[in-house]
C-alpha cells in the first residue's frame, strides 16, 4: 500500500474512531450516560463518591448513588443537583437488632448480599429504559467491593472502575507487597516486619519506614487486625489489574510517578465539594459554627478534628484539652459522641467554664466549610486521606496526629514530602502531651514556608478541580457490540496510546519510523508495527495486510469490551499470493501493556 493510501486510511479510520466513541460529557447529538456508583456504605468511604458524582452530573451524566437502607436517610446535600443523581437503597444484609455501628460485621454482610441486588437494579433499569430511566451505561465501585460487581458488570456488558481514594504512595505500597514478600522484608502471612528497612516507593516522596505499613496498628497487641488487614491488601493488590479503570483522588503533582503504577490509573482528584459545600455527609454538621467562626480574626483558629473513627482514651483526651487551653488561641473543636473510647464523654473539671470565651466545641462540623473559612488558620487532623484533600484544596496547613493504617504514611506525605504540615509526637509512653501540642501548634503557625507549601498546593489543586481531564477521560464508552477501528500512526511522535491503553500503532515499513517505534518497545520482541485490518468475526480481529514480517497490535471488541491483542503476521515471499488471514489469540498481558505504555514518545 502507498503511503498517500495508507494516509488517507489513517483519516477515514481516525474519523470512524470519533464517531464510535460515546463520551460521558456528551455534544449535542449524543445521549447523555447513565453512571452507577457503589461505594461502601461507610463514612469514610461514601464521602468521596458523592462528590464524584456531583462532578460526573456537572460535566453532563446522569447519575445513580446505591447504598444502604439504614445509610440512605443520613446522607444529606444531594442538593440542586437531585434531578440528574438519584440516590437509591437496598438491605444492607443485617437483621434490625444487629449492630448497624459495627463496621467489620456490615462490610461482611454487605459483601455478601450486594452482588444480587446490583444486577437485579441493573437489569431494572436497562429493562425500564422507555419510561425514562435511562440505561446504566457504567459502574464505579469502591475498590473492597469491586471483585464481584466488575463480574457482574462484564456480565451485563457495561464498561467499569474501581475508585481508589487513598494516597498514592498508599496504592505504591500495595503494588510492591509481593516484592517485599519476595526480598524477605514481610512475612508472607500477616505482614510482619522481618527486616527494618526503609523503602523508596516514588521518587518524589520520602522512603517509607516499615512502622507505617498501613497494615499495621500501634498499641494493638493482637495481630488480629494486622493479620486481616494484610490478607484484605493482598486481595486488593489482585483487584487492582481487573477494572478498565483505577480512578484515583489525587492530582498529579502530589506524585508525578504514581500514574506509572498501573496501565489504566485516571486521576480524578482533587474530588471535593465546590465552593466549600459540605455533600455526602453523615452527620448534619453544627452550623452555628459558621457565625462563631465569622467573628475571629482571619487566620486566627485552630480547627481540630479526627475523622468519624479515630477514639482517645479519656487520659489523651484530657491532655488535649489541657494543650488547647495551654495555647490561648481561639478553636473550633469537633468532639464525637463515640470519640473516647468506651466511655462517655468526660472533661476536665472546670474546663468548659474556663475556655468559653476562646473555643467552641460541635459534635460534627461542616468540614469544608471551616476550611475553607478565611479565620481558619491550621488544622489538628488525624491524617485521614479524605481530609488531607480537603485541607490541601483550601490551602490550610495541617498538624498531623494520625490514629492507625493509612494515616501514617499520609502524615509522611504531608510533612515530609509535600511540607505543608507537622508532626505531633507521642512521648516514650505513647502519650501526645499538652506540651507537645502547643509547642507544635506554635511551630506551624511562625512556619512561613510551610503556609507557602499549602498556598501553592492549593492553587494546583483548585486547577485541576475545575478540570474535565480525568473524568472525562475515564468515562468514554463505547457502544457495545460494534467493531473498534485502530488508529494509523507513521512515527513515535504521531502515536498515543492513551490513558485506556486502547489505541492501535502502526509503524510505516517503506521508511524507519518502524524502527523508531521498536526502540520504544524494549520488553517485547517486535520487529515491526502495522494496521490490522477492522474486519472482525466472532471474537477475533481478523488481519488482512500484505507486509513484511512483524507483530501487529489490534483489539477485540466482543461484547463491547475492548481488549489488546497481538498477533504475528507473515509474508508469503517469492509469491504473487497474499498472506493467509490470521487471528489475534494472544491477550496481551497487563506487564505487556504496561510495558507499551512506558515509551515516553506516548506519553503526553
Amino acid at each position: 500500500m502507498e503511503r498517500k493510501q495508507l494516509l488517507d486510511h489513517k483519516t477515514k479510520l481516525n474519523k470512524e474512531v470519533n464517531m464510535e466513541h460515546t463520551s460521558i460529557f456528551p455534544g449535542p447529538h449524543q445521549a447523555n450516560p447513565h453512571v452507577l456508583l457503589l461505594p461502601l456504605p461507610l463514612r469514610g468511604h461514601v464521602a468521596p463518591f458523592m462528590k464524584l458524582g456531583h462532578q460526573l452530573v456537572r460535566h453532563g451524566s446522569k447519575v445513580t448513588f446505591l447504598t444502604t437502607e439504614f445509610i440512605r436517610p443520613q446522607i444529606e446535600n444531594v442538593g440542586e443537583e437531585q434531578e440528574h443523581m438519584r440516590v437509591i437503597s437496598v438491605p444492607d444484609g443485617l437483621a434490625l437488632e444487629d449492630d448497624h455501628k459495627d463496621d467489620d460485621q456490615l462490610v461482611q454482610r454487605f459483601l455478601h448480599v450486594i452482588p444480587g441486588h446490583l444486577e437485579s437494579l441493573i437489569r431494572k433499569a436497562n429493562e425500564d429504559e422507555l419510561t425514562g430511566n435511562s440505561r446504566i451505561t457504567s459502574l464505579v465501585v469502591d475498590v473492597v467491593l469491586s471483585r464481584a460487581p466488575i463480574e457482574i458488570a462484564e456480565k451485563m456488558g457495561l464498561k467499569h472502575a474501581i475508585l481508589f481514594s487513598s494516597a498514592p504512595g498508599v496504592l505504591a505500597l500495595i503494588l510492591h507487597i509481593p516484592k517485599l514478600i519476595e526480598a524477605g522484608i514481610i512475612d508472607a502471612d500477616d505482614g510482619t516486619v522481618k527486616k527494618n528497612e526503609k523503602i523508596q516507593l516514588s521518587p518524589s516522596l520520602p522512603a517509607l519506614d516499615s512502622a507505617d505499613f498501613i497494615w499495621r496498628r500501634p498499641g494493638n497487641k493482637s495481630n488480629l487486625y494486622q493479620k486481616d488487614m494484610f490478607q484484605y491488601l493482598l486481595l486488593v493488590n489482585q483487584i487492582l489489574k481487573v477494572p478498565n479503570w483505577v480512578l484515583c483522588n489525587w492530582f498529579h503533582e502530589l506524585d508525578p510517578s504514581a500514574t506509572a503504577l498501573l496501565p489504566n490509573i485516571i486521576s480524578v482528584g482533587p474530588l471535593v465539594a465546590n465552593y466549600g459545600k459540605s455533600i455526602g455527609n453523615f452527620w448534619s454538621g453544627d452550623l452555628t459554627c459558621l457565625p462563631w467562626l465569622d467573628r475571629q480574626s482571619p487566620g486566627s483558629v485552630i480547627y481540630i478534628a479526627f475523622g468519624s473513627s479515630s477514639k482517645f482514651g479519656q487520659e489523651q483526651f484530657h491532655e488535649l484539652a489541657f494543650g488547647l487551653e495551654l495555647i490561648g488561641k481561639p478553636f473550633l473543636w469537633v468532639v464525637r459522641s463515640d470519640f473516647i473510647d468506651g466511655i462517655s464523654i468526660e472533661y476536665p473539671d472546670g474546663f468548659l467554664d474556663r475556655v468559653t470565651n476562646l473555643g467552641k466545641i460541635v459534635k460534627w462540623a461542616p468540614q469544608e466549610k471551616v476550611l475553607a473559612h478565611p479565620a481558619t488558620a491550621c488544622y489538628m487532623t488525624h491524617c485521614g486521606w479524605n481530609s488531607a484533600m480537603e485541607s490541601i484544596n483550601m490551602g490550610i496547613p495541617m498538624l498531623c496526629w494520625p490514629y492507625f493504617a493509612d494515616q501514617f504514611w499520609n502524615k509522611s506525605c504531608v510533612c515530609y514530602g509535600w511540607k505543608v504540615g507537622i508532626e505531633i509526637n507521642p512521648d516514650e509512653n505513647g502519650m501526645v502531651t499538652r506540651h507537645e501540642i502547643k509547642r507544635k501548634v506554635d511551630e506551624l503557625l511562625s512556619d512561613e514556608g510551610i503556609k507557602a507549601n499549602a498556598l501553592k498546593l492549593k492553587e494546583l489543586a483548585q486547577n485541576h478541580a475545575h478540570e474535565e481531564g480525568g473524568l472525562k477521560i475515564i468515562m468514554e464508552v463505547r457502544t457495545p457490540g460494534r467493531n473498534q477501528p485502530l488508529l494509523l500512526c507513521f512515527s513515535a511522535d504521531e502515536c498515543d496510546l492513551g490513558a485506556r491503553g486502547e489505541t492501535g500503532l502502526v509503524g510505516d515499513p517503506s521508511t524507519d519510523s518502524g524502527g523508531k517505534l521498536v526502540d520504544n518497545f524494549p520488553g517485547l520482541d517486535l520487529s515491526i508495527l502495522f494496521l490490522s485490518s477492522t474486519e472482525s468475526e466472532s471474537k477475533d480481529t481478523r488481519l488482512d495486510r500484505e507486509q513484511t514480517e512483524g507483530k501487529a497490535i489490534t483489539l477485540d471488541s466482543s461484547n463491547g469490551n475492548p481488549k489488546i491483542r497481538g498477533c504475528l503476521i507473515r509474508r508469503s515471499r517469492g509469491t504473487e499470493r497474499r498472506p493467509p488471514v490470521h487471528r489475534c489469540s494472544q491477550v496481551l498481558t497487563l506487564e505487556m501493556v504496561q510495558r507499551l505504555r512506558g515509551g515516553g514518545a506516548w506519553r503526553k
